[in-house]
This record gives structure tokens, C-alpha cells and sequence, in this order.
């Protein structure tokens, strides 16, 4: 999401203008990973404390070459292990 598309959404006010102006605009692209990689690690912590999540969440990383995965690759592994 980029800065212009949100300033166009937004109703046009000095207050507005100026906070945006003297504001960081937020990335919230994943870093350094696709948005699946993402939504796999969310799923993980959203139940768990962050000490367990982050155990669990590395475990799983080890299953995988380089520690990066995709769907195919977090298939495949499934159906190794069944």
C-alpha cells in the first residue's frame, strides 16, 4: 500500500495533512518472506505464549531446506510424514 493511495481515501483536512506529512508511512509487507510464510507463522502464535510460539514456529522452520517453505514444500513434508 503506498502513502498517495491512502492520502486519496482520506478526508482531505490540515490535520490530516499535516500528520501524515510528519509521519512514518507503515510497511507491512512480510520481511524477508512471502505473505503464505506469514500467515503460517501468524496461525502458530495466535494461540500461544510468545516463548512457545517461537519454539514451535523454529521446529518448524528445521523441516524445511534453508528454512523457507511454500505450500508445495509444506504439502510434500505432510505427506512424508503420514
Amino acid at each position: 500500500m503506498d502513502r498517495e493511495k491512502v492520502i486519496k481515501v482520506l478526508p482531505v483536512t490540515p490535520e490530516w495533512t499535516d500528520f501524515l506529512e510528519s509521519s512514518p508511512f507503515p510497511d507491512h509487507r512480510p520481511s524477508g518472506n512471502t505473505v503464505f510464510a506469514a500467515l503460517v507463522k501468524s496461525i502458530i502464535y495466535q494461540q500461544l505464549s510468545v516463548k512457545a510460539a517461537g519454539t514451535i514456529y523454529n521446529r518448524f522452520l528445521e523441516l524445511f531446506d534453508n528454512r523457507e517453505f511454500n505450500p508445495g514444500s509444506l504439502i510434500a513434508q505432510h505427506e512424508n510424514h503420514t
